[in-house]
């Protein structure tokens, strides 16, 4: 039996509204909830590493040489797209644990219909003869289909209900911003992929499957990050998603061509600065490096203590 001290506090706080009182079943709904957003977010993690082995796979037995009509020449690269899709997915899979915003659910959703339109034409290009211009073998184009139908059964298998936890939306409204202009630009990117996809030619459908989805899926995250944690994961993947496009477009083309890119480097960089259009307690970025730089000398301070210890023993 509880204390009469025990009992009187609870009652107090009954009546304050402080806390709320959960039973046995709330506990262990909600304790259930949480188990299903970590084992959806273990299935995103693994839903990075598909995507990086599709990279390879294209790297290999198309040599990246299948040309990809776009908005922008430099971004329209099936690698980058593959593997920044991938590394953001392995990001976002740690950026808040047990945590999800509402859209999360919709972004996880979509990577089930991104899969299954991979899976889709690479069954058709595994039944074209060799004769049709085809480099890769069928039993490529099968495993590539299982691959992916695997992974999306797996994010439909295991798509969590709502989430008892929401995190809290930045106050730093640029960040935000900059953002949601980052992910406007990567779905008009991946719209223009689609519109200008070449039926005609043996990839030209696959090449546009490979890209434009996995560029509508991390657009739409991009566009609706609104936690610092959300934040702090997407810039940096558009930032790298730049460098590259930047340098193709220089390296095939010229500066000029290069130049927008290289702006949007120079904005997201500025993101990082504690003084830009806001107060620097408010700037997650800033406030990242802050941490990281803050964890590698205490990094550092613990091995040397180490060391000295050692010595004296």
């Amino acid at each position: 039996m509880p204390s009469d001290s025990a009992a009187r506090r609870r009652k107090a706080k009954e009546e304050s509204g402080a806390t709320e009182i959960k039973t046995d079943e709330e506990i262990l709904a909600e304790r259930a909830a949480l188990e299903k957003i970590d084992t959806a977010d273990t299935v995103l993690g693994s839903l990075g590493f598909v995507l990086w082995a599709l990279c390879a796979a294209w790297l290999n037995y198309t040599d990246n040489k299948q040309e990809i009509p776009s908005l922008h020449h430099g971004c329209a690269d099936a690698l980058l797209i593959l593997f920044v899709a991938g590394g953001f997915c392995r990001s976002m899979s740690k950026s808040s644990p047990r945590s999800w915003s509402t859209w999360r659910h919709v972004f996880q959703l979509s990577w089930a219909a991104v899969f299954g339109v991979i899976a889709f034409f690479s069954i058709i290009n595994a039944f074209k003869p060799s004769t049709s211009g085809v480099t890769a073998p069928s039993s490529a184009f099968w495993g590539m289909a299982a691959l992916c139908g695997a992974a999306a059964a797996g994010v439909v298998l295991t798509l969590p209900g709502a989430s008892p936890k929401q995190g809290k939306s930045t106050e730093y409204a640029l960040g935000r911003t900059v953002a949601f202009a980052d992910g406007c630009f990567v779905i008009g990117l991946a719209a223009t992929i689609f519109l200008r996809t070449p039926w005609s030619q043996p990839l030209g459908p696959m090449a546009t499957a490979i890209t434009a989805g996995p560029l509508c899926a991390w657009g739409f995250a991009m566009c609706m990050s609104a936690t610092n944690d959300e934040l702090i994961v997407s810039i940096p993947w558009a930032m790298f998603f730049y460098v590259y496009a930047s340098a193709r477009s220089y390296y095939y083309s010229s500066a000029i061509v290069a130049a927008p890119t290289i702006g949007a480097v120079v904005v997201h960089l500025a993101l990082y600065s504690p003084k830009v259009l806001g107060d620097e307690d408010m700037n997650p970025y800033y406030l990242s490096i802050k941490r990281s730089i803050k964890s590698f000398r205490k990094l550092l301070d613990s091995d040397v203590t180490g060391g000295m210890m050692d010595d004296n023993e």
